[in-house]
């Protein structure tokens, strides 16, 4: 089972990994190893600042949405690339809100000062897509506070 897997940071540390599916509001102390699958840049007007966001998957396949502010991109957003595997821990466990869902998770994940991202020698070339079929986004009945519905109907609307 993933959450009582161990993992090997970098500074010989073993810690207890959980798994995404696992995560609960308010957990803390958590450490979850994540592969990140896609990210951008959000600047919210009503006073929320910029943003950097996540899109992250264990190795379950699991995902889950991330949030750095932009105090914290320096150390720790730099650090989090498209396609590589990290370790993250340390960081605040949120409902998931807002209009829109970049993922199925209930929660979400927010950097703080004390999260530490930290390098991870696992390899997967998996890209963790849950595609869905032509007919469901053309019928329309697909969710629409996930975004992936929304954008594939967007983009094929000129």
């Amino acid at each position: 089972m993933a959450s009582k897997a161990l993992n090997n940071t970098a500074n010989d540390s073993t810690e207890q990994i959980t798994a995404i599916s696992d995560l609960k509001p308010k957990h803390t102390t958590k450490m979850v190893h994540v592969k990140v699958l896609h990210s951008w840049s959000q600047n919210i007007n009503h006073g929320g600042g910029e943003t950097m966001e996540f899109v992250l998957a264990d190795e379950n396949g699991h995902k889950i949405h991330a949030s750095c502010k932009k105090t914290y991109f320096e150390s720790k957003g730099r650090l989090l690339l498209v396609g590589v595997w990290r370790n993250i821990r340390n960081f605040q466990v949120r409902p998931a809100g807002g209009a829109y869902r970049t993922t199925n998770h209930i929660c979400k994940i927010s950097f703080n000062q004390a999260t530490v991202v930290s390098r991870s020698n696992f390899m997967n070339d998996d890209l963790y897509l849950n595609l869905v079929d032509f007919q469901s986004v053309l019928s329309g009945t697909l969710d629409e506070k996930y975004l992936i519905g929304k954008y594939v109907m967007d983009s094929f609307c000129y």
